[in-house]
């Protein structure tokens, strides 16, 4: 199953994402090229409604939303 995400923020080697379905520790997290850029490290926020924080491999700006396969 895929799920694209919304980036809402990021610095550096690290984005933060607003998953609906797909929330798993260490889930490969691509960019629209379909090529591994990172995975979730860290899930937080309100269970009803959480975000995922992504450690990419290296900096990429310009993101605006990725894609998780869960």
């Amino acid at each position: 199953m895929e799920e694209t995400c919304k980036v809402i923020g990021g610095k550096g080697r690290e984005l933060v994402i607003k998953p609906q379905k797909c929330l798993r520790m260490n889930i490969g997290v691509f960019n629209r090229n379909n090529s591994n850029i990172g995975k979730i490290t860290k899930i937080f926020g309100p269970v009803k409604d959480p975000y995922a924080l992504v450690t990419i491999k290296e900096n990429v700006s310009g993101v605006e939303e990725v894609i998780l396969r869960c």
